[in-house]
């Protein structure tokens, strides 16, 4: 079984045995195109051995340089059980083998996408913001973005409670690309716990960074300010310089050209009022 997918603006097949499922979220992201990328997954009872230079050794990935290609070898942290393998064959093909014990558990959106190394073929174009964001009923994308267990799914939901026409896209990840002079949020085939994954394209009103506060303040970011908060939820594979260099390329580009915004925040429709009045005040 042979198919293609398009997320942002990368086009690219996935070989699979026929019987294996992909995940309900990816499957949005079908889309007959060229495609510029080839894996070729399969099953089997043991992983190949890895080649070339280990770079990169944690609990949940290896990841092995030879030639300019990379191989990664992909985990369960804090159990030492590896379940796949991508390795790159040429510039445009890429073998994943992933054990057969684990075959069932490809139909998790999170295990899925982990095989595919997804943000090394798309880095050098977008960047990989992790957040929840939505749809206002301009159509336009507010993004909130701070590390997990802070409310970023919470806020988003307050606006599709409290605001009509508002609704949420992703309560996990948005792929952020320029389009022109605009910046888009993209759809990801990822959504955490949220369960809410859309497949659309929404030009960028504002970038949110969160904090839990016991009363409701919102001010406009610095570029300093905005760059340390949003970098550490940016996904960027830091052992890579070209890609390191090209993201804090687009980075840069980011926050110079979208607002930022600081929201401590409540639980309630204050938080919603206040931070709508600080973008509008922008907006003017």
């Amino acid at each position: 079984m042979k198919d293609t997918y398009q997320i942002g603006s990368f086009c690219f097949a996935i070989e699979m045995p026929a019987g294996l499922k992909i995940p309900v979220n990816f499957a949005l992201f079908a889309k007959k195109c060229d495609p510029s990328f080839t894996y070729h997954l399969s099953l089997a009872d043991e992983l190949p051995c890895p080649m070339g230079t280990c770079i990169v050794q944690r609990d949940d990935l290896q990841v092995y340089v030879h030639d300019g290609l990379e191989e990664r070898y992909m985990g369960i942290a804090m159990s030492g059980q590896v379940y796949g393998c991508y390795r790159e064959m040429d510039s445009g093909n890429a073998d994943i083998v992933v054990m057969r014990v684990k075959a069932d558990e490809l139909v998790y959106d999170t295990v899925f996408t982990s095989l595919l190394a997804l943000e090394r073929h798309m880095e050098k174009d977008g960047l990989l913001l992790h957040c929840a964001y939505l749809c206002d009923d301009d159509g336009r994308a507010i993004l909130f973005s701070a590390p997990s267990e802070t409310g970023k799914s919470t806020q988003a939901g307050l606006w599709e409670k409290y605001r009509s026409g508002s609704r949420q896209i992703n309560g996990d990840k948005a792929y952020l690309q320029k389009n022109g002079d605009m910046w888009m949020a993209r759809g990801w085939p990822v959504c955490g716990s949220s369960s809410i994954c859309h497949n659309e394209d929404i030009p960028v009103r504002a970038i949110v960074m969160l904090s839990q506060d016991t009363y409701n303040h919102c001010e406009r970011m610095s570029p300093a300010a905005a760059f340390q908060a949003v970098f550490p939820q940016i996904t960027i594979n830091r052992w890579n310089k070209p890609a390191l260099n090209a993201s804090m390329d687009l980075l840069e580009q980011l926050i110079s050209q979208v607002p930022f915004f600081h929201l401590g925040c409540t639980i309630s429709e204050e938080a919603v009022d206040c931070l709508e009045e600080t973008m509008e005040a922008y907006d003017a």
